[in-house]
């Protein structure tokens, strides 16, 4: 019987189906009221609820609720299943050994469970690929040009291999790179270095050329392509079971090659780039850079912040006494703001510099503090 469901099943007539499936290496599903316990490496724990616990035959165990696409708990392939009725509940436990982990899923009660004998390939078949883009394009090369003729594909070079190298209607080698999806200036570059690495073993007079296929490019993409003579075709790659040829941005009949490398450029063209000057930076004097620093200097006056203060000048209340002997108090009074002596800047002496006094004494020549 490929699947096989009860629905509100007793404790042990869950488990009468639990043990068969596990003989046949069914996949099994369980919902119902259930806590979930993991110890191993680390523990957690699930309080009461309506959870589903889908159970592989590969050993992987998956404990799923109605939010988000990963399970909340999990255990993976390799792990070994047990069930068991005990306590009044139906406990499935998933044991793996290396390393030691347990899921533990106490079911409360259980309102269906299913077994399903699953079948089928195991390898996943994607379309619209870079492999399905290349077997179309050999198919119909006209596609990319009329006359091109691919020669090979996977082309080994020492900048890596390229996608299709061929010729084209008058014998110039051909590289054609392909992209499943939009690209920007990282292809156009990959498409140059493989040009470059043809032009190498070709000879510094062969003419290489460059074609980038691909459903659509950026505008920086495009004016790169135009900058290094490359060049660009529209194609989207084929989906399942189409045999049609791959088509271009508007029907078969699409631009050809040299009319999209003229568009290129006459875009290019039509965009300006400006390339600024690197801003000189400016040399600032060390006065002003100092007291920008610590606080801005009005005349003979400096404000410094809250964070200048730690460290700088002492306590509010401490006297502190100058050069000449005249005693001046530091008072710091709610903000912490201070007047600090500081100096005229001497154009001609840069050692005069115009900086907070530390302590109340002059950082430059000693001045008379105002009156």
């Amino acid at each position: 019987m490929p699947v096989t469901t009860v629905h509100q099943p007793t404790h042990r007539e869950a488990l009468w189906e639990l043990e068969a499936a596990f003989e046949r290496g069914d996949l099994i599903t369980v919902f119902g009221r259930c806590t979930v316990d993991y110890d191993g490496r680390a523990a957690s724990s699930l309080g009461l609820g309506r959870r589903l616990l889908v159970l592989k035959p590969d050993g992987a165990a998956l404990v799923h609720t109605d939010e988000n696409q990963q399970p909340v708990n999990w255990q993976p392939p390799g792990s070994e299943h047990h069930a068991a009725v005990r306590d009044g509940q139906l406990r499935v436990r998933s044991v793996r050994t290396s390393p030691d982990e347990t899921l533990d899923i106490r079911f409360e009660t259980v309102e269906q469970l299913s077994a399903m004998a699953v079948s089928g390939r195991r390898e996943l078949s994607v379309t619209g690929s870079e492999a399905d883009l290349r077997n179309a394009l050999l198919d119909r090369p006209a596609v990319i040009e009329a006359g091109f003729e691919p020669l090979a594909t996977e082309r080994p070079t020492d900048a890596g291999p390229i996608d299709i190298f061929g010729r084209d209607s008058e014998g110039r080698p051909v590289v054609v790179e392909l992209k499943r999806r939009r690209v920007g200036p990282s292809a156009a570059g990959q498409l140059r270095r493989y040009v470059a690495a043809i032009e190498r073993e070709e000879g510094d007079n062969a003419v290489v050329r460059g074609i980038l296929v691909a459903p659509s490019v950026t505008d920086r993409a495009q004016r790169l392509l135009a900058e290094h003579d490359l060049e660009f075709v529209a194609v989207t790659p084929p989906t399942a079971d189409d045999d049609s040829p791959p088509a271009g941005d508007d029907d078969a009949d699409s631009l050809s090659t040299r009319q999209l490398r003229a568009t290129a450029r006459s875009r290019l063209l039509s965009t300006p780039t400006t390339r600024s000057r690197p801003r000189r930076r400016r040399r600032s004097h060390p006065a002003r850079s100092r007291a920008d620093e610590f606080g801005r200097v009005n005349g003979s006056q400096a404000v410094i912040p809250q964070a200048a203060f730690e460290g700088f000048i002492r306590p509010s209340g401490v006297r502190s006494t100058t050069t000449d002997g005249r005693e001046t108090s530091l008072d710091v009074p709610g903000y912490r703001q201070a007047l600090v002596h500081t100096t005229r800047v001497h154009h001609r002496n840069p050692r005069l510099e115009d900086r907070p006094t530390r302590y109340g004494r002059s950082a430059g020549r000693p001045r008379r503090l105002p009156g």
